[in-house]
């Protein structure tokens, strides 16, 4: 399978914007609190190649060299935790390929290896099955449910903890 992790670039934003406002998409998780402005996408993107390099990580999903996703991974070194959060999305035409299956196991790989992590953690609602189960065959474990933790789109939702140990 062709799918590569890399560097977010300025040229990515309309591709990334094509992706993420899809409705369903949207309504799956951290995704949905996002603006996906051109503006506020340009803004991520530099905000990866400038000031926090090393608390986040933002990667470009590629597949047949298109974007079709990104996935980050937020660094807790302040807490001296030695963990991360890791939030990805993929747009649903490319859903069930293992396409993201591919990228959490290349980007935990960087984060456990390259930065020395021993936690690396994802957060999705109760209701993304899919997350949830792309994130159990990546090697995840259920740690447990967060009751009402989670406003989306004015309605309070279950999430559920998973994490990958080192």
């Amino acid at each position: 399978m062709n799918v590569q992790l890399r560097n977010l670039k300025l040229n990515d934003a309309h591709s990334i914007m094509n992706h993420a406002t899809g409705p369903v998409v949207r309504n799956l998780g951290k995704v949905a609190q996002k603006s996906f402005a051109l503006d506020d996408i340009h803004s991520f993107i530099l905000k990866d190649k400038n000031v926090y390099r090393v608390k986040q990580i933002n990667k470009a999903i590629m597949y047949e060299n298109k974007i079709i996703g990104t996935i980050s991974l937020m660094i807790q070194e302040d807490d001296g935790s030695k963990s991360g959060e890791l939030v990805f999305w993929i747009g649903e035409s490319y859903w069930g390929r293992g396409i993201t299956q591919n990228a959490i196991k290349e980007m935990c790989q960087l984060g456990l290896s390259e930065f020395n992590l021993v936690r690396i953690f994802a957060v999705p609602i109760f209701e993304n099955i899919r997350a949830r189960k792309v994130l159990e065959k990546s090697g995840f474990r259920l740690e447990g449910i967060m009751r009402k933790s989670v406003c989306l789109n004015d309605q309070v939702h279950n999430a559920c903890m998973y994490t990958l140990l080192k």
